[in-house]
């Protein structure tokens, strides 16, 4: 079944309602989803002409965006950052940079201003908020550090963007989407008191959050201190979910759709079955499941020649393997990966398939796709999955 892209309102506004259907809009449309946190981070680009750009560049900030099948939601998540780049001169917006409601430390007491608002940000993105940690001696000097950052941060700043380019180049509106985790980023934690358990602490946290609510929390009686007051609430919770309890069990904290936030131990049982380049939803492969439907995991690979039991690791089979993060491109391509292996084997890749052409038999240019002479922008065309036209040489 083909997958469709709705564009909704912000969350901001409530829970949010269709817009319009940007799938034939959306070029390239690809996203990412975590072992910790669920839905990730989302990516496409946008071919119109300036001034339609233009104007989805100053409303669509904020904006919901629902991958579908069927009416079911595969991915959720809020548009926190667009490049628009047209000209010379590329621009860039992100809500990540923007804070419009300040406060600051000052003395050596623990004192904090009261909070400076933009109430007209506030009112149009929502609140995300910040304390200053400065070393100021008083509450005025406090005062006009905090007032001075609200002037800079109040407002999505606008900013360069990461670099020069050709205005020969089609104009286009670069547009990343990320998953709701992110949004509980956009206040610090609570205060979490001494020895809460881990559920207690996430019970607390995700209560705190703005626009994520819990669907159900399971036991886990380990205790923590309360060592996150500088911590934003997101960074708290992903910290929390790297832990395990007093039997060494692997637990699972996620957000999927609505916003709603899921955490309990798992079985070690593998959840997919991997054959022949397919996934499987059991060992004997009777029933096949696509790509956009997959989640991160434990995966066991069918086909290796390995056998037996794990020596001495978390899982249970020497073919067992917990994918951290699944990747599905718009043409519903996979890409999954276990630690810190994405980042090496996609590069990998891009080096042993980049290496042909561009040379002209000139042993003093470099060739056009070899990895190690392409500039940032040919790295992150060709790591996009080549979508659009290729950055001038």
């Amino acid at each position: 079944m083909t997958y469709s892209l709705m564009l909704n309102t912000s969350v901001v506004n409530g829970t949010p309602v269709p817009i319009q259907n940007i799938t034939g809009l959306a070029t390239g449309w690809r996203r990412w989803t975590d072992w910790l946190g669920g839905y990730d981070v989302g990516e496409f680009t946008v071919y119109a002409d300036p001034f339609t750009l233009l104007t989805y560049f100053e409303t669509w900030l904020r904006l919901d965006v629902t991958e579908l099948i069927g009416g079911l939601v595969l991915w959720n998540g809020e548009i926190r950052k667009m490049d628009f780049i047209q000209g010379n001169m590329p621009k860039s917006v992100d809500f990540n940079e923007c804070y419009n409601r300040v406060r600051c430390s000052y003395g050596t007491g623990g004192d904090f201003t009261a909070y400076a608002t933009n109430d007209y940000s506030i009112s149009k993105f929502g609140r995300r908020s910040e304390t200053l940690f400065e070393s100021c001696d008083t509450q005025t000097d406090a005062e006009e550090e905090r007032d001075y950052f609200l002037k800079k941060h109040g407002w999505p700043p606008l900013i360069a963007a990461r670099d020069m380019r050709q205005g020969s180049q089609p104009a286009h509106l670069k547009v990343y989407v990320m998953g709701y985790k992110y949004s509980i980023n956009d206040k610090p934690s609570p205060s979490i008191a001494v020895s809460d358990s881990i559920a207690t602490a996430l019970t607390t946290a995700i209560g705190d959050a703005y626009y994520v609510s819990v669907r159900s929390i399971g036991a886990n009686t380990n205790a923590i201190v309360d060592d996150n007051d500088k911590e934003r609430g997101w960074d708290f919770i992903e910290r929390l979910l790297k832990m395990s309890d007093s039997s060494s069990n692997l637990f699972h904290g996620w957000i999927d759709e609505n916003r709603k936030f899921t955490y309990k131990a798992v079985d070690l049982t593998p959840t997919y079955y991997v054959r022949e380049g397919r996934v499987y939803t059991d060992s004997g492969t009777s029933m096949e499941i696509q790509s956009r439907w997959l989640a991160p995991g434990i995966y066991r690979d069918m086909d290796s020649l390995l056998t037996g039991a794990n020596r001495g690791g978390l899982l249970q089979d020497r073919n067992d393997f917990l994918v951290e993060r699944i990747s599905v491109d718009q043409a519903g391509n996979l890409g999954f990966s276990s630690g810190d292996a994405y980042d090496f084997m996609t590069i990998l890749r891009a080096n042993a398939s980049g290496g042909g052409g561009g040379g002209g038999g000139d042993s003093n240019k470099p060739s056009k796709w070899r990895w190690k002479y392409m500039t940032d922008a040919q790295k992150e065309w060709w790591l996009g999955g080549r979508i659009g036209p290729a950055p001038d040489y």
